[in-house]
Parts: structure tokens; sequence; C-alpha cells
């Protein structure tokens, strides 16, 4: 039987060739020059999902689909906003009541293929979701041996509801979501010599004065650094133990022999790597022209992990206690080793903050950097919601986890829309270990609806964790984080129903 040999050519990053795609007698050629591909899209509960729109694409006429390297390098992958917004489509179909669409009649191709809907996310085949690579074996192609005419695809995606009422707690969090709050260290005992020279009575582990003006008075009286005077001047004035979650600073750093914060293109905004008798700072006005930072830090010492410490409020701050965020990440040749480099994006969301480096997920404990103060002291996050993804990744491990908010009219904040006008994200990243930033700029918008989405990657499962702040003009300020795991490539959690009053 005479044999035949079609090869396509694609036009990714250069020129991409399908070398013997098709290998056939002349019958089964004629029979292979078009396909009928058979879909099913089911929401992440597993229950069929009627109106969904499947879109095929050949990636011949879609070049700019690829990122990375050509399918051959075993490093091209595709851009997910591109295919999310693409209208260059080869053929598509709309699924019934059973979540089923047929499409017939498909000139052969290598293909990549989504299912959407309106208010949902969006689900792409055609790659490997574990590795995130694209290539001519991830392709969606006929099964060219067997003579098939039919490719079957099936898709998970996610849509506006919110969990079930009986699923969630008080705050809006579903209850499958474990609260998170991060390890206290060993109070300090109160020096009960220089305690009692100063005038005072240790009690538990705090060193009580009569009076205090200043800061200092209670440094020196109880030897604890971050003991703070309340209310100085006044008769109720007291000298307080420092708050487990207030971040202090080390008299010098430890271990970490640059720190600094660089804005999104790598130029310094502050350098924050030596010793200093006053705070690192950066004003409002540099904060809100920069919201989003690289931390950058080298490092000389023995741990091969460190965190990205972000405090949140202070403990002289009224309704705005300090709360800490431990962003993990791993040290690769004395640097951090962030998905997009050598540095850690931080998203500056507003309000009071601090940023440092260390070795441990225990506040004052491990090798630490110098301090940075971002904002107006006790200054509240403006955003009356504001929503943190992180997730932990290894050193040469990637995942990509997207972070997906709906408004009450179902309209969806994600990658591919990340600017509806009630709300915003920042920060899509691809690799990890986040964050991925929304913030909800109209509370009428709300209840928000919010989900995550495990796109692509090879750890299983991903540790994951999501903080929820609140800023309400009738409830007040709230900080909450959740942890949960994600398994496997397309899967989704649920994380709640939100509502700022």
């Amino acid at each position: 039987m005479q044999r035949m040999k079609a090869i396509l050519l694609l036009m990714g990053l250069g020129a991409l060739a399908f070398s013997g795609l098709i290998v056939a007698g002349c019958d089964e050629v004629s029979d292979l020059l078009s396909v009928n591909i058979n879909t099913t899209v089911t929401n992440n509960k597993g229950a069929p999902v009627e109106g969904a729109t499947v879109k095929i694409f050949k990636l011949s006429e879609n070049s700019d689909f690829v990122e990375g390297g050509d399918v051959n390098s075993q490093e091209a992958q595709i851009d997910p906003n591109k295919v999310a917004t693409s209208t260059n489509t080869a053929a598509q179909g709309t699924t019934g009541a059973d979540g089923k669409a047929t499409i017939e009649d498909v000139t052969i191709d290598g293909f990549l293929a989504t299912a959407s809907k309106d208010g949902c996310t969006v689900d792409v085949v055609g790659f490997d979701a574990e590795t995130g690579v694209l290539s001519l074996d991830t392709l969606i192609m006929p099964d060219i041996e067997s003579g098939s005419t039919d490719i079957n695809l099936d898709f998970v995606i996610t849509c506006a509801d919110p969990p079930a009422e009986e699923d969630l707690n008080e705050d809006g969090a579903n209850t499958d979501a474990e609260p998170y709050t991060p390890p206290e260290p060993d109070p300090p005992a109160c020096d009960q010599e220089a305690c009692t020279a100063a005038g005072g009575t240790c009690e538990s582990d705090t060193c009580k004065l009569p009076a205090c003006a200043q800061d200092a008075d209670c440094v020196a009286a109880s030897g604890q650094e971050g003991s703070f005077c309340k209310d100085p001047g006044a008769e109720t004035a007291e000298c307080m133990p420092p708050d487990p979650n207030e971040i202090i600073p080390p008299a010098e750093p430890q271990g970490w022999t640059v720190f600094k914060i660089l804005d999104s293109e790598g130029g310094d905004i502050i350098d924050a790597s030596a010793a200093s008798d006053t705070a690192y700072k950066i004003d409002q006005a540099t904060a809100e022209n920069n919201t989003v930072v690289r931390v950058y830090g080298e490092y000389d010492g023995d741990a091969t992990v460190a965190y990205v410490m972000v405090q949140t409020g202070s403990q002289k701050c009224l309704n705005f206690e300090p709360k800490i965020d431990y962003l993990e990440v791993p040290i690769a040749d004395g640097k951090l080793a962030g998905g997009k480099g050598d540095f850690v994006e931080v998203y500056l969301y507003g309000g009071y903050m601090k940023i440092q480096l260390t070795t441990s997920n225990v506040n004052g404990e491990g090798d630490r950097s110098m301090l940075v103060e971002v904002g107006n002291e006790c200054e509240l996050p403006s955003a009356p919601l504001t929503v943190i993804l992180s997730w932990t990744v290894g050193e040469g491990q990637n995942a990509d986890i997207d972070l997906h908010a709906w408004n009450k009219d179902e309209e969806q904040c994600y990658y591919a829309n990340k600017n509806p006008g009630w709300g915003a994200l920042d920060i899509d990243d691809r690799r990890g270990p986040g964050p991925e930033v929304f913030q909800a700029s109209d509370a009428a918008a709300g209840p928000f609806t919010v989900k995550v989405r495990y796109y692509s990657g090879g750890i299983s499962p991903v540790q994951c964790k999501v903080r929820v702040i609140k800023n309400s003009a009738s409830e007040g300020f709230s900080d909450t984080s959740y942890t949960f795991d994600l398994a496997n490539p397309r899967d989704i959690f649920e994380v709640g129903y939100f509502e700022v009053n």
C-alpha cells in the first residue's frame, strides 16, 4: 500500500515542524483530513455545565499563544491569558443540558482547546498540566494508528455559584479551610534586677512601672526589645511587653548581607542591608506609586529556606493589631529563589506594613535582616476587601495557582479580566510562591465569591494560604488567614463568600 507523509508547519517562536504526523494509506489519509471532537464540561462538583462554549484553536494559526521556546524545546509554555481572550478559533460548539457537545469535521491540525462560560473560569487542554509544557506530545491530535476520526476532551470549570451555606463559617470562609496563626515565640523573661532598679515590679513577663514617658524607658527597665509605653505621659501610662506579632529588628543584620526593596523593574527603592540607628521607611507616596515591589536578599548562612515576613498593623495601633504573613521561598546560591528570579514580589495593598527577611517562621527567631516600614503608622488599608493568595514551592519547583473572584452580579475578576471596575487582581504569578492579590474597590458590588484553581504544576499537594482582610464601615477591621491543600492540576477550592457591610 502506498504510504503518504503530511508535514504541517506551525509558526511558534520559530518554524515548528510536525514531521510524520500522518502516516497512512490513501484511504486512511482521506478519512483523517478532518476529525470530530467530542467534549464534556463539568463543574468542580462533577455536575454537567449547560451552555458552556468549547473553542478549538489551531496552533499553526495562533503562534502568539507560545512563549519560552518552540514546541520542540520542552520549555515552551502557553500564555493562558492570550488563549482565554482569543477569538481566532478553528471551530466551536455549545454544551447541552448533559454538559456535552460534538464539533464535527474540524480540519486536522495540532489543537489547543478551551471551555468557558460567562461568569466561569476557563479550562485549557492541549498542554502538560503537571509541567506546564506545550509540546508535540501534548497537543490535541487524532490517534493516527487507530484511524479514528474522533477526539474526546474533558473540561472542568467553576462558576460564580458560592459554596453551600452550610459549608461556610460565620466569617464567610469555607469550613474546610483551616484558620492559620503563625507560631508564637516563647515570651522573654522580665529582667527582675533592671525592673526593680527602675522602680517597677515583674508581673508575669512584664515589667510594670508606675509611669513611663517613652518606649526607651520600658526597653531599659524590662530588657526586652520591642517593649513600649502605652499612653506615654498620661496617668494611665504603663509599659507593655512586645506583641508576638510585632516584628522587632535585630541590632544588626544576621546572615543577610543584602536586603533591598526594588521597584517592579528592579530599580532600588530602599537599601536596608546595614544596621541603622533610624528606621528604614518607604513613605506613603512612594508606596502608592509602587504597589508591586520586589524583595531582594543575599544570604551567607546555612539555611536553605527563607521567609518574607509581611506585617500589617502595629502593637501601638488601636483596632489595627499586628499580624504577620510568612511567604516561604527557597534559598539558592545565597539568594532568594522566587519563581520569576532572585527576588519575591510583594503587593503593597495599602495601610501600614513592615517587611523583613528571616530563616524561621517564628517571629524573632532565625537569621534576620533589618526591617523596612511602609506607609503611615496605624493607617488602615483603604479597600473594603483584600484577598491575598500564596502557596509553597520548593527549589526548582513550579506551580501556577490562580485566584478568582466574582461580584454579586456574577462578573469575574481573574487573570484574563484583571480590572472589571469593581475590583482588581494584581500579580498573576505563574510559578509561585505568589502572592496573587484581589482587592474590591466597591463594597456594594459584593458579596464576593472567592475560589482558587490549581492551573498547572507538578507538586502534589500544593499548600495554599489565603488571607482575607476586611475594612468595614459598620463592623470595623478584621484580618484572618486560612490554609488548604490542592492535590492536582485543575482542582478547585471554594474559599468562601465574603460580604463587607
